[in-house]
Formats: structure tokens, sequence, C-alpha cells
């Protein structure tokens, strides 16, 4: 997992390891090909709430729990209020609820598999 490597469909796996080096490995249905993020609209005004949805692909996954990081910033500020780890089971709605003091502007959130580490981004903007 730590180095987010591939080891292809096996009944054994040859690991060696050093003293004091931990060694994390996940072993799953299938391999995990990516994850996919979507919003209901491109635009919101402050006080809304955007509901992200959130897909792991492919669909075989859907009976496993991983874990996905979601970040979302304006700016290029992460806004930690909104920075979760999501436990996700094939998919997922997190809410990203927004102030009524919104900053108007661009906002762009981020999805993070833990395991694999692929990473879709996308923005909406707040009016």
């Amino acid at each position: 997992v730590r180095q987010r490597k591939y080891l292809g469909c096996t009944d054994k796996v040859d690991v060696g390891m050093r003293p004091c080096e931990a060694k994390l490995l996940a072993f799953l249905p299938e391999r995990i090909e990516g994850l996919r993020i979507s919003l209901a609209r491109d635009t919101y005004k402050p006080g809304e709430v955007a509901e992200l949805n959130v897909e792991l692909l492919p669909q075989a996954l859907k009976d496993s729990r991983l874990a996905v990081r979601i970040e979302v910033s304006q700016a290029g500020r992460v806004q930690e209020a909104h920075t979760k780890n999501l436990w996700i089971s094939g998919t997922a709605t997190h809410p990203i609820p927004l102030a009524l003091n919104q900053d108007k502007g661009e906002v762009r959130v981020k999805a993070t598999e833990a395991i694999s580490g692929y990473t879709q981004e996308m923005a909406f903007r707040v009016e």
C-alpha cells in the first residue's frame, strides 16, 4: 500500500523486510482502476450544499470498503472544515456545505483513493 504498487492476481507474494521496516499489503477482489467524482451543478450560492458523488472503479469493488481523502480548496488554501477521509463501498455522497459568507470564485475538490493513489480533481464556482 505504501508503495502504491499493484502485485497482480496471485496466491503468493514474496516480500523482503529489513529490521524496523513496515510492509502493508491490501488484498482486493479486483485491481483499482480509478475513481470518478461529480457534482449535480457547476455553480452554487453561499449557504447551499454541494453534494459530491464519488464512485470507485470498477464496479467489482462495490463490496470492498476503501478510504478516499476529500480535499476542498479555494484560492490555493485547503479548507480544513471540508477535508475528510471517507470510507466508501462502491459509491458515496459527501456534502460540502458552503458558508453564508463563502468567498465567491472557484472552489477545487480533490479526491484521492488511499491504496492506489488514484486522484481526480474538479472545480465548481460560488457566485
